[in-house]
């Protein structure tokens, strides 16, 4: 029954608007990785080739996807995409590198960490998960810290989420004397940027710091490693920073120390006399979250009920959604609901297909299901929602005149 699905899908494909068929031979590249690898090269190889077909602005949001697909299946195709992809920049290498990790490519993470791409913005948060899932292979850690120094120090404006923590945690990778230098040039850095108001806190109530500068706020950030390298240069910030001292009188390792030591600190929990397994949950809408035994006893009734709502507003016709149906917040949600269905009731979460009303969003929730069905992680995507409506005012008197 997998396999008719899978042949099915592969079917409708291959009938479909070039669109919705470069879509969906993406999402299958995927799936195909947990039957036959070569196959889910060749599928991605077909479905990149049409993306870079799709005239713009249609085929941006769907070379954007590609490289987040790509990145699962062959990293090195998500590389190649890389040049023919102008939008949707920010957060797309930590998107990257999340893929490759999720699906089984430490080493090319490893790799991109190591020599990112000219002008993609390093994700930091992304080398950090790449580095402890690396502790055996310290040159390889050590290679990423590195491309992350040149990164934070390469950057104009605000630091890149996640470099401070990130350098607090590893920094003993490096030899103290080249640690040293390179936290002298990161405060030299931060004291060089034009400085700005800002409204920040460290700690929680009762034993806090207070911020109303970036600059002394980053400067705080790394302080921990200031002061275990250079006590004079740590001193010395203490002197001309007035907020940074206060906030180093309350947390004299810096927040990021503390932070990890509470954490190391912490008991593990207890283990209840009776393990009680936790339910797994389906998203309806924006915020609410449904247990899933609830979800399947009901048939999705409300997680449908959200979806067809959403696919009203898309297929308005005063209104279409002009984004490419991928991209659609219904199809979203058809694929969330039967990928959540596959997970729980397999095969015979098919028997919801039939209520999706539009043959397209069909397929590619088809695929969904048996991504469910094989096991792989959810996989997300870029939506884009149908245009505002203009709003009309009746028109004033006064404005007659203008007309």
């Amino acid at each position: 029954m997998l396999e008719q699905l899978l042949s099915e899908a592969r079917t409708q494909a291959g009938q479909s608007d070039p669109p919705v068929k470069a879509a969906a031979l993406l999402q299958l590249a995927r799936v195909w990785t947990a039957f036959d690898k070569a196959e889910a090269e060749r599928l991605l190889e077909e479905g990149v080739a049409l993306v870079l077909e799709i005239p713009q602005p249609e085929g941006d949001p769907l070379r954007s996807q590609a490289i987040t697909i790509a990145a699962a299946v062959s990293p090195s195709h998500a590389l190649r995409l890389l040049p023919h992809v102008t939008g949707h920049a920010h957060g797309r290498a930590a998107t990257i590198v999340f893929n490759m990790l999720r699906h089984g490519h430490l080493s090319d993470a490893i790799s991109f960490l190591s020599d990112p791409p000219r002008g993609e913005q390093y994700p930091y948060t992304a080398a950090l998960e790449a580095i402890s899932l690396s502790r055996e292979d310290e040159t390889s850690q050590r290679n990423i810290l590195r491309a992350a120094i040149r990164a934070r120090l390469e950057e104009s404006g605000s630091p890149g989420h996640g470099f401070d923590m990130l350098f607090s945690f590893w920094r003993g990778l490096l030899p103290d004397q080249e640690a040293r230098t390179v936290v002298r040039n990161i405060v030299r850095r931060i004291v060089e940027e034009p400085d700005g108001p800002i409204e920040s806190r460290f700690g929680k109530e009762g034993r806090s710091a207070h911020f109303s500068s970036i600059r002394e706020s980053h400067l705080f950030s790394i302080f921990g490693v200031v002061w275990q390298l250079d006590e004079e240069l740590a001193a010395s910030l203490c002197r001309d920073y007035a907020q940074l001292a206060a906030a180093v009188a309350k947390f004299p390792e810096g927040y990021h120390k503390e932070f990890a030591a509470a954490r190391e600190q912490r008991p593990p929990p207890e283990k209840p006399a009776v393990q009680c397994t936790q339910p797994d949950y389906i998203t309806v809408g924006r915020s609410r979250l449904l247990p899933i035994p609830e979800a399947l006893k009901t048939q999705f009734r409300q997680p449908f009920r959200e979806a067809l709502k959403l696919y009203a507003l898309d297929t308005d016709s005063d209104n279409r959604n002009q984004a490419p149906k991928e991209c659609w917040p219904s199809a979203r949600e058809f694929r969330n609901i039967l990928f959540k269905a596959g997970q729980h009731e397999g095969i015979a979460a098919a028997k919801y297909l039939d209520r999706i009303p539009d043959r397209d969003l069909r397929l590619l929730a088809q695929i969904e299901l048996i991504a469910g069905v094989a096991g792989l992680p959810q996989f997300g995507g870029m939506t884009i929602s149908p245009r505002p409506r203009r709003r009309f005012l009746p028109m004033q008197p006064k404005d007659r005149w203008l007309m």
